[in-house]
């Protein structure tokens, strides 16, 4: 259950709804900062518990989907590496095996952070052609001048489809619908996350709005497949400005259909 860090180079929160509330974490702070889950000092978090001089591994166990006629990945991550003394300068890697962990190949290989969990889809098939021995491999390196690396690892989905079986998630999932929940953080002052989902394969267009209905920043936009979603906001509008502190307005459409929430931005 992470200990967020503020700013949020840490999560809070993990990407399952409630009551679920674990995940797998690259840092987690403790003692004598932090005890039971509850940060004594003002830097709290940050930089208690991140990766330094090194990197930080998560590897998956063997999925064996031989014999599917198709295959996805799916997982949520949290990735950071803009703080500290060397920002923006450390990779977040992901890689894929369909041969149980004999080759890689790179699916992710970002420096970009996103202080909000982002959902990640792999296509097996696109990838190997025919599904085999998958295994994934998540990397968090700081290799270079000490800066805050931090990152976590949610829900990971493998889906595979096998003939008269169908298409079957193997996790437990509620059916898929269309979606738009409360973001979270909310209220926000750095960063927060929308969360959505849509049913089918559908055109998206997820979009923050002032008061007076004017686009502030398009958080998404373009064809998804059906599926979950995590879209991060930085608090900034489409100039890459930071937006005053007031009440805004977040709209999904997909397909004809629309849903509004409303958030509220702190100083």
């Amino acid at each position: 259950n992470p200990v967020g860090s503020n700013p949020a180079a840490q999560p809070e929160d993990d990407s399952t709804p409630a009551p679920g509330v674990n995940c797998f974490v690259t840092g987690q702070c403790g003692p004598p900062l932090c005890n039971s889950g509850v940060c004594t000092t003002a830097a709290g978090t940050l930089g208690c518990n991140d990766v330094d001089g090194g990197t930080t591994t998560l590897t998956s166990p063997i999925y064996d989907l031989s014999g599917a006629t198709s295959a996805k990945i799916k997982y949520d991550r949290w990735y950071t590496n803009d703080t500290g003394g060397d920002p923006n300068n450390d990779f977040w890697v992901v890689d894929v095996s369909n041969n149980g962990g004999t080759s890689w190949v790179s699916v992710e290989n970002t420096l970009v952070s996103a202080a909000a969990w982002t959902t990640i889809s792999v296509d097996i098939d696109a990838l190997f052609g025919t599904p085999g021995q998958v295994r994934l491999r998540f990397r968090a390196s700081d290799l270079n001048t000490g800066s805050l690396v931090e990152a976590g690892v949610d829900e990971l989905r493998v889906l595979a489809n096998f003939g008269a079986v169908g298409v079957e998630e193997i996790a437990a999932a509620s059916p898929l619908t269309f979606d738009l929940t409360q973001n979270q953080p909310n209220p926000f002052g750095g960063a927060t996350r929308v969360d959505f989902s849509i049913p089918v394969k559908s055109n998206v267009s997820l979009a923050v709005y002032d008061v007076s209905g004017r686009t502030v920043r398009t958080l998404a936009e373009g064809a998804r497949e059906a599926g979950r979603y995590s879209i991060p906001w930085d608090g900034r509008d489409a100039a890459g400005a930071r937006v005053s502190a007031g009440v805004y307005f977040y709209r999904l459409t997909s397909d004809g259909e629309t849903l509004t929430r409303k958030m509220t931005v702190l100083k």
